[in-house]
């Protein structure tokens, strides 16, 4: 060793306390939301108007629609897709939400 360096150097000596390891007990930590949902449609009122596009990469083409009824597993919702008279079609709301991204709300009702 150079001189000089030895008194800047020192051994630390640990306590046998602070080798011991400490049991890990998880807990559960209780409120704050869930993860967040994929499903956007099942969140839409009845009587709203939205816009929504088609996931596939290249998809230009924005589509509207509007929620006419809500069941259980299903929604009915309108569309004019075709530029003809307006279609009524029932969607499972999981599986639309896979093929389509909600884009924008045209028309939200009031909550009555």
């Amino acid at each position: 060793m150079k001189k000089g360096t030895e008194n800047s150097m020192k051994v630390i000596e640990t306590k046998e306390e602070d080798d011991k390891v400490l049991p890990f007990k998880p807990k559960l930590i209780t409120g704050g939301k869930g993860p967040p949902s994929d499903n956007w449609l099942v969140d839409l009122k009845v009587g709203c108007v939205f816009l929504c596009k088609n996931k596939q990469p290249g998809a230009f083409a924005l589509a509207q629609f509007h929620v006419e009824q809500k069941i259980e597993n299903a929604i009915m919702l309108m569309s004019n897709l075709h530029n003809g008279p307006e279609e009524f079609i029932w969607v499972d709301p999981t599986n639309f939400c896979n093929v389509y991204k909600l884009v924008a709300k045209l028309y939200e009702p009031d909550e009555e």
